[in-house]
Formats: C-alpha cells, structure tokens, sequence
C-alpha cells in the first residue's frame, strides 16, 4: 500500500502530464484516496505569487501543490515554508519586518530586538507598548 506521500507524487505526474486544472486534481485526489479539505490558495506578501495547494489542514505538511497556477507544475511542498521564504525575501528587498503582534510589516528601525511596529506600536518581539 502506497503512503500518502508516494500518492501525492504519483499524482503530481498525472496532473502534470495532463496540465490538470484546480477541478482536476481535487477530483484526482478523491479517487486516489489522497486526505484533504479542498482547495485553497495564499499570496505571498509582495502579491507577485500565489500557491493554490490541496488544505491537508495543517500548515507545516506536505501537500500537492503549485505556484502561480497557471502553466506551472503540480508538485510537493508545505504551504508555511513557502510562505516563510516569500516573507524572508519580502523583508530583505523592502528591508521591513513582519510584527509578531499585528502581523503587519513595519520598516527595519534600530536592531530586532528594539524595533517598534509602526502599525500597532509594540515591540516587534517583546509586544510592549512603546511609551
């Protein structure tokens, strides 16, 4: 019996062989008994990339995916990593950080640990409100 991981790859190459729409690879992964809740998609923070992926219901699994849906390739990966690295380069190329409080990005002022959100005004990492 093939695990879930070995199912999602066989599925990433029929989808990929036949350019499988969104339909397409939920109805796929019915059939192959692949476990998920539906599709969904996140956009990185930069709105320039968007991963449409099957919601295993946890963020840090793999799961059958893709980037930017249209002529790309179905393959493996986990919807928070994606989205951690997208964050990463974000902050680096606007030099800004994400708060840890807001969730908003707030420009690199000072060093992490001093950094006031300009959202929320709390420290980025402590949460204290700046005074």
């Amino acid at each position: 019996m093939e695990t879930q991981i070995e199912l999602m790859e066989l599925a990433c190459t029929i989808g990929n062989q036949f350019e499988f729409d969104n339909v397409d690879m939920i109805e796929l992964s019915k059939i192959m008994g692949i476990e998920h809740f539906g599709i969904e998609s996140i956009v990185s923070p930069d709105g320039e990339f968007v991963l449409t992926y099957l919601n295993s219901g946890f963020t840090y699994i793999s799961v059958i995916c893709k980037e930017n849906s249209y002529g790309s390739s179905w393959e493996i990966n986990d919807c928070g990593s994606w989205l951690e690295e997208k964050e990463r380069e974000f902050e680096k190329e606007n030099e800004v950080w994400r708060c840890g409080y807001c969730g908003e990005f707030t420009p690199q002022i000072g060093n992490w640990n001093t950094c006031i959100c300009q959202s929320c005004k709390r420290n980025i990492t402590t949460g204290e409100f700046s005074e």
